[in-house]
């Protein structure tokens, strides 16, 4: 289901059906939390990105607008971290829905320094729809140790070489 962001920044988004009936109307919550990060009520404190492939999401004029096939938060709903939000579900109950949701939970210092994101994809198939879901997608921009290891070690070579050339 999700992959994943920071590891202190999580996205709930509950309301959502196992699988879903054709044509129906979900309320949804959309939740970011981030204990690492106080609230405050004076500031920023998140805001949001949510495409869907498929149906259609509806927000409150005052929480979220409509940017690129995706809503994102409005400034005047991003001292929250909790939006609500319906989701009318396709008409073709055989279809795989996916949601993705792009979270940030932000210090309201009005910089980047100090904020941590999150990213989901949610799926949900209609009752008609008995394709496996698909698996977690995990994306790791990190080096493991055996990478690194392997970088400096031919890095080494190469400067080996070169210096021999060189010297020659």
């Amino acid at each position: 289901m999700p992959w994943r962001g920071q590891p202190d920044t999580r996205i709930t988004l509950s309301g959502l059906p196992e699988k879903f009936e054709a044509d129906t109307n979900y309320s949804l919550s959309l939740e970011l939390s981030n204990d690492e990060i106080p609230q405050s009520t004076e500031s920023a404190q998140g805001g949001f990105r949510i495409i869907s492939n498929t149906g259609t999401l509806f927000f409150d004029n005052d929480t979220g607008h409509l940017i690129d096939d995706g809503w994102t938060h409005k400034d005047i709903s991003n001292q929250q971290r909790i939006w609500n939000l319906s989701w009318l579900s396709p008409s073709d109950n055989t279809t795989m829905s996916k949601i993705t949701i792009y979270g940030n939970a932000v210090n309201g210092n009005q910089m980047s320094n100090g904020d941590n994101w999150d990213v989901i994809e949610v799926y949900v198939p209609g009752v008609e729809n008995f394709d496996p879901i698909p698996t977690a997608q995990i994306i790791d921009h990190e080096l493991e140790i055996f990478d690194k290891t392997m970088l400096v070690l031919g890095l080494l070579a190469l400067l080996y070489i070169c210096f021999r050339m060189i010297k020659d």
